[in-house]
């Protein structure tokens, strides 16, 4: 690695460093609630599809390739 890059690299961390300690200022933080299975229910539609009544997909096709064949002994 040449000197130029290791600086380049070293500058762009740097300016990352000093935009994640001045990026947020006091009161612009986010919070997280945490709910009931309830409330959740509450919230979600009721219409919500069933995972286990999925089409399964047909199995793929096996295509053997002059590489992907077994090589004779």
């Amino acid at each position: 690695m040449s000197a130029e890059i290791a600086k380049v690299i070293n500058d762009g961390l740097c300016y990352y460093e000093e935009e994640l300690w001045t990026e947020y200022e006091p009161g612009e933080y986010k919070t997280l609630n945490v709910i009931s299975q309830e409330e959740f229910q509450s919230l979600t539609p009721s219409s919500t599809p069933q995972v286990g009544h999925q089409e399964v997909p047909p199995a793929p096709v096996s295509i053997q390739t002059p590489a992907s064949r077994p090589i004779p002994r």
